[in-house]
């Protein structure tokens, strides 16, 4: 950009902001973390839609077997609405690191307890009723925080990055769809009817023996959770995120006086004529 100056232009845009020396994205990795990040922002609220198997037979015969859906729903909505309106005001005064790896670390605790909990079917209804929604709350929460962090950092690159967050939360439903789908493959329903004649829908079967299914596939989660912690990692030190990370946090226009000081400083020192103000020899 100084040369720009120099042979009598004004720098571009691109020049101005110093892209035309930014790293390369090799291999495409900060992309992949991008995406990766965006599959786990949505990723729990999808694990526990899409869990609705489960919970129907931990919930069979008890007053939360109608209602849990909705209340999950609701829980969850509630808290991410609430935590979005302390977010705007206050995300300001936490880093963006504690906000992203502090989300998706208190994640990963919620639904290593959540895995637990499979094997224990002694475990009563109102106790995995509890839990659950607690969860839901913080994890909607959570939510509100980790999204203005790994926003606003995808902001500051170009705008396909933008858009990879954003794929990676499109495919946050499908894969926790197909995970389910695997698992209910793999085992049976809890609840039935009965057969014989009573079309009693409270009749149904409880929770006896571990749904090593549902196990599966909540330890599936733990590990997304894991790969969005490498993700948010790998992408952190990588030079190609470094580098627009401090163009970001630098304003435009201090850029700008920069490279003007520069040129001061840079440009040859003329004597003028006095009379006629052509450069002395």
């Amino acid at each position: 950009h100084i040369k720009s100056w120099r042979r009598g232009r004004a720098p571009s845009h691109r020049e101005t902001m110093g892209l035309d020396a930014a790293p390369v994205d090799r291999f495409n990795i900060a992309y992949l973390c991008f995406f990766m990040l965006g599959v786990g922002t949505l990723f729990p609220w999808n694990a526990l839609i899409t869990a609705a198997g489960y919970f129907s037979s931990r919930f069979c015969g008890s007053s939360f077997e109608k209602t849990f859906e909705n209340d999950i729903g609701v829980a969850y909505m509630s808290a991410n609405v609430l935590a979005l309106g302390f977010a705007v005001r206050y995300q300001q005064d936490i880093s963006r690191r504690l906000r992203v790896l502090g989300s998706f670390l208190a994640w990963l605790l919620l639904f290593i307890v959540i895995t637990g909990m499979v094997l224990f079917p002694a475990i009563s209804a109102s106790e995995i009723y509890s839990f659950t929604l607690f969860a839901c709350v913080l994890s909607g929460g959570f939510c509100a925080w980790l999204n203005g962090g790994i926003f606003g950092m995808a902001s500051q690159f170009p705008g396909i990055y933008v858009g990879a967050v954003m794929s990676g939360q499109g495919l946050s439903g499908l894969t926790a769809a197909i995970v389910s789908l695997g698992t209910a493959l793999a085992t049976h329903g809890k609840c039935k009817d009965d057969d014989a004649g009573d079309d009693d829908s409270s009749d149904c079967s409880e929770y006896r023996s571990i749904d090593y299914g549902s196990f599966s596939y909540f330890m599936v989660s733990c590990f997304v959770f894991l790969a969005c912690i490498g993700a948010f990692l790998l992408l952190e030190r990588s030079e190609f995120a470094q580098f627009y990370d401090q163009k970001g946090s630098k304003p435009q226009h201090g850029i700008q006086e920069e490279i003007l000081q520069n040129e001061e400083i840079d440009s040859p020192l003329y004597i003028t004529d006095g009379d006629t103000g052509t450069p002395e020899s």
